[in-house]
């Protein structure tokens, strides 16, 4: 995943055991969903996340990711979304855009 802002790319570092997944959209959130595993690649800026059991084509979904620490500089960080199927060499489908709001610097979390 690379963030990025109007003034550039900047690596963003997550509490990854806080990640959380369930249906629905955050103002209409259903069941829980499982995250089998999380893992931050800070060499190319990217977040993996599978799900255990997969999801049924069709299937909306949120994944919530708690920063460690705010970026230097606020604003709106976009962020790439690609989801892969299960099986050898499978081929990502590219979904769109995600955003993520930051709107107080360098803040730290307990």
């Amino acid at each position: 995943m690379r963030l990025l802002t109007g003034r550039g790319v900047e690596i963003i570092k997550f509490d990854l055991e806080e990640t959380m997944a369930f249906e629905g959209e955050p103002i209409n959130r259903g069941q829980s969903l499982t995250i089998s595993r999380t893992k931050q690649n800070l060499d190319n800026n990217e977040i993996s996340i599978i799900l255990d059991p997969l999801l049924p084509p069709g299937t909306t979904f949120t994944i919530a990711l708690k920063p460690k620490q705010n970026p230097q500089e606020p604003g709106i960080y976009h962020f790439t979304i690609n989801a892969y199927p299960q099986g050898e060499n499978p081929q990502g489908l590219y979904l769109g855009f995600g955003r993520l709001p930051f709107y107080h610097q360098g803040d730290r979390f307990p």
